[in-house]
């Protein structure tokens, strides 16, 4: 919890971010300023993505602030097709709750994948089969294509 003067801020920031999200003029997608022609939470985004490529040892930590930043901003400022403030986050949310217990799903079985892969000793073994040139990331690009390909028609 932080602390101002020896009192905690914590709710007060939060019930004051309440207020003001729920208080907040009405406002439309897309109404946001731009940055050299681009909406701010595209730029928001792209900052996001980037924080995660930098610091991939706090991709967690980095996005959900990069998700709770852009839906700070959505709620306070711009809102959503669905409506303004809370109400059309929440609108939104139902909306589009498939689409992203998927993309859920999909990165937890990447995650998932990804581990067994690093476990199962693999990328120890496969510089030594590989060719030591220029064709050896061409044949590692080769077999990833090929088990795409296996994957894709098993997904």
């Amino acid at each position: 919890m932080f602390r101002a003067m020896g009192r905690p801020v914590g709710r007060r920031l939060l019930a004051s971010s309440l207020v003001l999200a729920l208080l907040s003029p009405a406002a439309h997608a897309g109404d946001g300023p731009l940055i050299w022609g681009v909406p701010l939470d595209f730029v928001l985004f792209a900052a996001t993505l980037l924080g995660v490529a930098i610091f991939h040892h706090h991709v967690l930590k980095v996005a959900l602030g990069g998700l709770a930043l852009i839906s700070v901003y959505k709620v306070m400022l711009t809102g959503f097709k669905a409506g303004d403030g809370l109400p059309g986050l929440a609108a939104h949310m139902a909306h589009e709750w498939v689409l992203l217990a998927n993309l859920l799903c999909l990165l937890v079985g990447f995650a998932l994948l990804a581990r067994h892969f690093e476990d199962s000793g693999v990328p120890e073994v496969l510089p030594r089969l590989l060719p030591a040139n220029w064709l050896g990331p061409f044949v590692l690009l080769l077999i990833i294509w090929v088990l795409s390909g296996f994957l894709d028609n098993i997904a």
